[in-house]
């Protein structure tokens, strides 16, 4: 099977952004999966001359690598090659069509973790620096670790320029942005981004959709503001301040 996504004459899908991507796409590549697995199934379970002849679709089952076969003897199995070919085919085509989840009343969908950020103050400055970030992620299953790990790291990073560099300064003349360029507006660079802990729960939500896998969204930029500022008011008299907060996305 090969999936392609972003073609123009393709149907329209989600939009890149707000969390649908892997939750919508995932399922309907998910679901086009179980419906030509189940083709092929019919196609076997059909043909005097397949191992799976007179099979139960409910007991087939992927075996290995294109090859289905029964899940209590799998000396029964088949390949897709074979079931194709004697069926006369050179491919099987199947169409899915996917709809957004309905909210539901007794469930909520929505990601959510916890931010706890250490920081250290020098009184003569002063100056705080963070010194420490750890972010506990609940967003269902996790389909790519790196991919999701990266993006909570991204997050916290934005989080730490918001919490304490990045300000929009006006010119009182004129009334337009005086920091209006990269050059001159304050962003994270390596220095100021500590050590960024990042775990995630990774509990699959199947009541969500079948691969259970809900966004991630801005979830890892959400409250890490919050913690740095809360980590400062409790650092007076302090070695270390720390703090947490918890936001949902």
């Amino acid at each position: 099977m090969t999936f392609e996504l972003g073609k123009s004459d393709f149907p329209f899908g989600p939009v890149a952004g707000g969390s649908n991507t892997t939750g919508t796409v995932g399922t309907a590549i998910h679901e086009v999966a179980v419906l030509l697995h189940r083709a092929l199934a019919e196609l076997a379970v059909k043909d005097s001359k397949s191992p799976l002849y007179n099979a139960k679709l409910d007991d087939i089952a992927l075996v290995s690598e294109g090859r289905i076969g029964v899940v209590t003897d799998q000396a029964k199995s088949d390949s897709f090659t074979e079931i194709l070919k004697r069926a006369g085919k050179d491919s099987i085509e199947v169409q899915s069509k996917e709809t957004p989840p309905e909210q539901s009343k007794t469930n909520a969908f929505q990601s959510w973790g916890a931010h706890f950020a250490e920081v250290k103050i020098d009184p003569l400055l002063p100056r705080v620096q963070v010194t420490r970030v750890v972010s506990v992620m609940n967003c269902g299953r996790i389909v790519s670790a790196k991919t999701a790990r990266s993006q909570i790291m991204g997050g916290v990073t934005m989080g730490i320029g918001m919490a304490l560099m990045e300000e929009t300064s006006y010119d009182p003349a004129t009334g337009l942005p005086v920091t209006r360029n990269l050059a001159d507006y304050h962003v994270p660079t390596n220095a100021d981004v500590p050590e960024i802990d990042v775990s995630f729960v990774g509990e699959p939500d199947f009541k969500f959709n079948p691969i259970g896998a809900r966004g991630m969204g801005e979830i890892g930029i959400t409250g890490i503001a919050a913690a740095i500022a809360n980590a400062v008011y409790h650092a007076p008299g302090n070695a270390l301040g720390t703090c947490q907060s918890r936001r949902t996305s």
